[in-house]
């Protein structure tokens, strides 16, 4: 039977102590290594919950979308005589109709403030049509835009927002009498004014809800043969709702 020395025995307990504290120093230094979680689908716990999802403050960027609702306003025409003295024929009319429009623009985000610019495009199919004792005015519009500034408050995932700016109106109109026919086409700059609400339900995309009310102006006609002698101011407003998808090129 061998007998190992005391003083071999207590370097080997020493050395065996030694492996084992460098083991879980080891073990305990791949733990703290491990890398974070990169993808949006597994955030961050020290990330602030607010911050998480598709809007936050590192993913500013382009956008774009498209959004289909439903239009309702009024053409209130005002005629008058060459002289400008008011005519009696003078009332309003509702046009209504449904609204694709193709938008896009781009988003600064600071903390849970966000803003930025966007431009719209519409095709319309809205019309009205103004009867009176001699005959029947239509109205239609054949193309729609604006640039306006969105201004609003981020509730996690949901954007709370403001909309104002510029509208643009190519707006048709048509007069029918006994007497004769005429139509026109017109260009009117007015001002919209609204707001909605946008949830963004994935890495790319966002739902939007809103409404808008917009004042195109006022334009002036002559009716020639239709009306003889008479001028037609028609000044156009109306209140559209419509919901969309947006879709945002920065990776979220």
């Amino acid at each position: 039977m061998w007998l190992v020395p005391g003083s071999i025995m207590r370097r080997i307990t020493l050395v065996s102590l030694l492996l084992v504290a460098a083991a879980r120093a080891c073990a305990a230094d791949a733990v703290s290594l491990r890398p974070a979680p990169t993808s949006w689908a597994e955030p961050d716990p020290a990330e602030p919950v607010a911050l998480r999802g598709p809007f936050s403050v590192e993913r500013d960027g382009f956008y774009v979308g498209a959004m289909l609702g439903g239009v309702s306003g009024t053409d209130h025409e005002a005629d008058f005589n060459t002289s400008g003295v008011a005519l009696p024929s003078g009332n309003s009319s509702t046009i209504k109709g449904l609204s694709l429009a193709g938008n896009g623009g781009y988003l600064w985000l600071s903390n849970q403030i966000a803003y930025g610019l966007e431009i719209e495009a519409e095709a319309p199919e809205v019309r009205g049509s103004l009867a009176g004792n001699v005959g029947r005015t239509d109205h239609s519009e054949p193309f729609q835009s604006s640039l306006r500034g969105r201004l609003g408050y981020l509730f996690g995932n949901v954007l709370v927002y403001g909309t104002a700016g510029g509208s643009y109106l190519y707006g048709q109109w048509s007069d029918k009498s006994f007497s004769g026919f005429n139509s026109y086409r017109r260009s009117q700059f007015g001002w919209t004014v609204g707001g909605g609400l946008e949830w963004g339900y994935s890495r790319h995309w966002s739902a939007r809800l809103e409404y808008r009310y917009t004042s195109y102006g006022e334009a002036t006609l002559n009716p020639g043969a239709a009306f003889p002698g008479a001028v037609e101011k028609h000044d156009v407003s109306e209140s559209a709702l419509r919901a969309g998808l947006i879709y945002r090129f920065t990776a979220f």
